[in-house]
């Protein structure tokens, strides 16, 4: 069991790689909440950290798949969550060998998951690719504690020639669509930005009668329109933006160039209204 009862969740799979010479902390961070992910073979490294998650009190689920060359064993995934005596004590801390860092875990309460035939609840089973035989771990942990809690998963082998390993995560938190492949940290984002969304619509379709209005008396000023520009833009950010959440909330993945468009969006829309106020200040309604 998990120290305070402590279950994980979260879907989450990312695309990691790390060149043979990389440093443990420059690991390339999840791009997605599914991740999938590749840890090439790392001459002097014997610890590395590979994501983190924020599980809710009693949905928390970890779904996995690890392998590595069986000539590479024995390899552990360390499971610390963020308690000061665990995460904290070990994250940057140079000082600390591999050893020290493991030592902070428990593993009565299944913080570690020893990648090999002999731990049965790794899910481990040796596979021949036709070119070397592999390890293949399969299996899952859940989470449950008192309050929603960081989760942070490590990868390690102390004392050995390197780390090299094959992943895919997958962490979710329960089964509704609004919560599953969020981490607890990440929830109401799309409640917000449909919030929005609907409140900015409805700005710009008013001001767009208003718009009318003003140019049948040939009123429509250059400042209005800016307003209309900065308004209308900002919805269509707004729309990529929870398309971008929607589909992330479906599959876990998203699309990542939906989300850039927006927040590319926003920007312009930021930046003309920010013009709109510098020339409102400047006197342009009087001396135009």
């Amino acid at each position: 069991m998990l120290e305070d009862n402590t279950r994980l969740s979260h879907s989450l799979f990312t695309s990691c790689h790390l060149a043979s010479d990389a440093d443990a902390s420059t690991v390339i961070q999840p791009v997605s909440i599914l991740e999938l992910g590749v840890l090439t073979f790392i001459h002097h490294q014997d610890w590395v950290f590979l994501t983190r998650f924020c599980f809710l009190t009693e949905f928390g689920r970890l779904d996995f798949r690890f392998r590595y060359p069986k000539s590479r064993c024995c390899q552990n995934i360390l499971l610390y969550f963020d308690d000061t005596s665990q995460w904290p004590a070990v994250y940057k801390k140079t000082e600390k060998n591999c050893y020290e860092k493991e030592a902070v875990l428990r593993p009565e309460n299944n913080q570690v998951i020893n990648l090999t035939t002999r731990y049965t609840w790794s899910g481990c089973v040796v596979e021949d690719d036709g070119i070397e035989e592999v390890l293949s771990c399969v299996g899952g942990r859940s989470f449950r504690s008192v309050r929603e809690r960081w989760w942070y998963i490590a990868l390690s082998k102390c004392g050995g020639d390197g780390l090299q390993l094959e992943y895919e995560m997958k962490l979710t938190n329960g089964q509704s669509f609004w919560t599953q492949h969020f981490s607890a940290d990440e929830f109401g984002i799309l409640e917000t930005d449909i919030t929005f969304l609907v409140i900015f619509t409805l700005v710009f379709l008013l001001s767009c009668y208003f718009a009318y209005n003003l140019k049948g008396r040939q009123l429509l000023h250059t400042t209005y329109k800016m307003f209309m520009t900065a308004a209308g833009v900002e919805v269509l950010s707004l729309m990529f933006h929870c398309v971008y959440w929607g589909l992330y909330a479906r599959d876990g993945v998203g699309n990542s160039s939906l989300k850039i468009l927006g927040k590319l969006l926003f920007s312009v829309s930021f930046l003309v209204f920010l013009l709109m106020l510098i020339l409102l200040g400047k006197g342009f309604t009087v001396t135009r």
